[in-house]
Parts: C-alpha cells; sequence; structure tokens
C-alpha cells in the first residue's frame, strides 16, 4: 500500500490508476470476480495437492510390488523353483495383496501353489 502512495504521488499516471482501483475495488462485481479468482486458486492448489499426494501413494504402491515381486523371485531361486514364462505373468499381473498371498504361499508349502 506505501509503495502505491509514493508512487502515486510522484506521477499523475499512477494516482489516476490508483484512483481508478480504488473505484473498481468497490464495486461489487469486481469484489465476486476477485473473490472467484482467489477460490479458484485455492482448489486449484488443493488439486495440486491432492495429485501430489496420489502420485506419492501410485509411487510407494508400486515400490512395494516391485520388493515383493522380487522376494518372490529370490525365494524361488533360493528354493529351486522354476519361474517359467507363465509363472513370470502371474508375478508382473498380481498386485499388493495378491504378491503377499503367494510369497506367503511359497513359505508355507515350498513350492509353486
Amino acid at each position: 500500500e506505501r509503495a502505491l502512495d509514493s508512487l502515486a504521488r510522484e506521477s499523475p499516471v499512477m494516482a489516476d490508476a490508483k484512483h481508478a482501483l480504488e473505484l473498481l475495488s468497490r464495486e461489487p462485481s469486481a469484489q465476486r470476480i476477485a473473490e472467484m479468482r482467489r477460490e479458484a486458486e485455492i482448489a486449484r492448489r488443493l488439486d495440486r495437492a491432492e495429485d501430489l499426494a496420489e502420485g506419492r501413494e501410485q509411487g510407494l504402491g508400486e515400490g512395494r510390488r516391485a520388493a515383493l515381486r522380487d522376494t518372490v523371485e529370490s525365494f524361488c531361486s533360493a528354493s529351486g523353483i522354476e519361474l517359467d514364462d507363465e509363472r513370470r505373468a502371474t508375478l508382473a499381473s498380481l498386485d499388493e495383496a495378491g504378491l503377499a498371498a503367494l510369497l506367503d504361499a511359497l513359505f508355507a508349502r515350498r513350492a509353486w501353489p
């Protein structure tokens, strides 16, 4: 505000611009537009935060799935369980819960379920 006042005192053009801004800021329609812009900016920031959180969770989930797949492969290798193309396709298609269940079954049976 002080900078605007200082500029207005130094230049007639800036004084006119300041006056126009003051008049405009009193207009209900201008206030509504300004409020809509503020709300849109808040919504944009919330959407971005949600997108970042979702992306982070997806990345973590994929990391957990990759770690489980690696564990299954390591267990199979150490146990002499062959991973043919069909079994590898199964590994690639399972979600986190499916991989955990497969790993539990491998530990329990010491064989491919």
